[in-house]
């Protein structure tokens, strides 16, 4: 997080576990995306798997969850997975610097 606000960019952090289905798939036809690969490049990306310490901090109740984070704000929260990568790219775009 640190890392983020000295670059003056958005922590976007993708909480995982191993065995979830729709982080898979999530990771297959999101994150895979030549342009969410390129948009990325604008954040600082943090994966975190299976962290209870950090899940309770963040109030993470469901697998994936993606935030996002400025200056130690919450601004925006994807929770699931809905299979639209254009949501997506939109939330990105939202929370980009």
């Amino acid at each position: 997080m640190n890392k983020a606000e000295k670059q003056g960019k958005t922590a976007m952090i993708y909480f995982y576990v191993e065995h979830c289905p729709a982080c898979r798939m999530f990771e297959k036809y999101v994150f895979a995306n030549e342009t969410v690969i390129k948009k990325s490049r604008e954040f600082i990306c943090i994966k975190v798997k299976e962290n209870e310490n950090l899940t309770e901090k963040y109030n993470v109740r469901t697998y994936p969850t993606i935030l996002f984070i400025r200056s130690g704000e919450e601004i925006d929260r994807i929770e699931g997975y809905n299979g639209d990568v254009d949501s997506f790219l939109n939330a990105m775009d939202k929370t980009m610097r």
